[in-house]
């Protein structure tokens, strides 16, 4: 099985894709839920991937390490989790030294917020990135910078 998170226009052919908006009619490629209630539809050690691209930090803060745990159990051993943030310290910094002017920093650590989901709750940055995938017993093989975003890429080892 491979999860697609949070996709937007991403949907994937053959993936399941979650996304808390109903883009399409539900079935076996696409399910409407809020990321938490995967936990009653995916069973525990039965993905292979899992892709989670800008809609972590669209999680409340407080509920960061629930869901980071309960998708660590989605995974098999061996699967990939690849998440996608934007990186707030980067941000700021850009923010700070006068590289990135006030409206797009402001969009980028608060959301386009077009719609009600569309909103940032929770603060990354690579150290955090590392702390919590290696915290949920992942071993990160890959974080990059790619501009004010963050990506990591964590394989589930036992």
């Amino acid at each position: 099985m491979k999860l697609n998170l949070g996709y937007g226009s991403d949907l994937r052919p053959r993936w399941l894709n979650v996304d808390c908006r109903r883009l399409h009619p539900e079935g076996p490629e696409f399910v409407c839920c809020d990321l938490l209630a995967l936990d009653g539809r995916v069973e525990d050690g039965t993905a292979d991937r899992i892709v989670a691209r800008d809609v972590l930090d669209g999680i409340p803060w407080r509920e960061v390490d629930a869901l980071l745990t309960m998708l660590g159990r989605k995974l098999r051993r061996g699967g990939v989790l690849t998440i996608r943030v934007i990186d707030g310290e980067q941000v700021a910094r850009a923010f700070a030294a006068g590289a990135l002017g006030h409206h797009e920093a402001q969009r980028l650590l608060y959301g386009d917020q077009g719609y009600p989901e569309d909103t940032r709750r929770s603060l990354w940055s690579a150290a955090e990135v590392s702390r919590r995938l290696e915290m949920i017993g992942l071993k990160v093989e890959r974080l990059e910078q790619r501009g004010m975003l963050l990506v990591a890429r964590a394989r589930r080892v036992s």
